[in-house]
Protein backbone atom coordinates (compact mmCIF):
# COMPACT_ATOMS: atom_id res chain seq x y z
CA UNK A 1 0.00 0.00 0.00
CA UNK A 2 2.82 2.31 -0.81
CA UNK A 3 1.29 4.87 -3.07
CA UNK A 4 -2.48 4.81 -4.14
CA UNK A 5 -2.49 1.12 -2.95
CA UNK A 6 -0.15 -0.22 -5.93
CA UNK A 7 2.42 -2.10 -3.86
CA UNK A 8 2.05 -3.69 -0.46
CA UNK A 9 4.82 -2.36 2.25
CA UNK A 10 7.39 -5.29 2.51
CA UNK A 11 8.86 -6.25 5.68
CA UNK A 12 12.23 -4.91 3.87
CA UNK A 13 10.21 -2.22 3.24
CA UNK A 14 9.14 -1.50 6.53
CA UNK A 15 12.66 -1.74 8.45
CA UNK A 16 13.19 1.31 5.64
CA UNK A 17 10.66 3.35 5.99
CA UNK A 18 11.17 3.21 10.16
CA UNK A 19 14.36 4.37 9.78
CA UNK A 20 13.64 7.12 7.50
CA UNK A 21 10.90 8.52 9.45
CA UNK A 22 12.13 7.67 12.91
CA UNK A 23 9.05 4.49 13.75
CA UNK A 24 8.71 1.16 14.38
CA UNK A 25 9.48 -0.92 11.68
CA UNK A 26 6.09 -3.11 13.42
CA UNK A 27 3.88 0.20 12.63
CA UNK A 28 4.28 0.03 9.26
CA UNK A 29 3.69 -3.78 9.28
CA UNK A 30 0.64 -3.05 11.24
CA UNK A 31 -0.53 -0.27 8.81
CA UNK A 32 -0.31 -3.05 6.07
CA UNK A 33 -2.21 -5.70 7.93
CA UNK A 34 -4.61 -3.43 8.84
CA UNK A 35 -5.07 -1.79 4.84
CA UNK A 36 -5.54 -5.92 3.70
CA UNK A 37 -7.95 -6.83 6.06
CA UNK A 38 -10.14 -3.75 4.84
CA UNK A 39 -9.77 -4.54 1.23
CA UNK A 40 -10.53 -8.45 2.40
CA UNK A 41 -13.58 -7.22 4.05
CA UNK A 42 -14.78 -5.22 0.94
CA UNK A 43 -14.17 -8.54 -1.54
CA UNK A 44 -15.99 -10.64 1.16
CA UNK A 45 -18.91 -8.34 2.40
CA UNK A 46 -21.60 -9.82 0.73
CA UNK A 47 -20.65 -13.27 1.51
CA UNK A 48 -19.62 -12.74 5.07
CA UNK A 49 -23.62 -10.81 5.21
CA UNK A 50 -24.81 -14.55 4.52
CA UNK A 51 -23.51 -16.39 7.06
CA UNK A 52 -25.69 -17.42 10.18
CA UNK A 53 -24.10 -17.40 13.35
CA UNK A 54 -23.12 -20.59 15.16
CA UNK A 55 -25.43 -20.75 17.93
CA UNK A 56 -23.20 -21.09 21.13
CA UNK A 57 -24.10 -22.77 24.41
CA UNK A 58 -24.63 -20.65 27.50
CA UNK A 59 -21.50 -20.48 29.23
CA UNK A 60 -20.80 -22.91 32.29
CA UNK A 61 -19.58 -21.71 35.18
CA UNK A 62 -17.59 -23.23 38.01
CA UNK A 63 -19.70 -22.33 41.09
CA UNK A 64 -22.73 -25.03 39.42
CA UNK A 65 -20.68 -27.59 40.57
CA UNK A 66 -19.73 -28.61 43.60
CA UNK A 67 -16.38 -29.97 43.74
CA UNK A 68 -16.15 -30.94 47.33
CA UNK A 69 -18.11 -34.63 46.85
Amino acid sequence: MTSCGERAISPEMAVLLSAYFGTSDGYWMNLQAHYDLEMAKDRVAKQAARINRIRTMRPVLCSQFDLRK
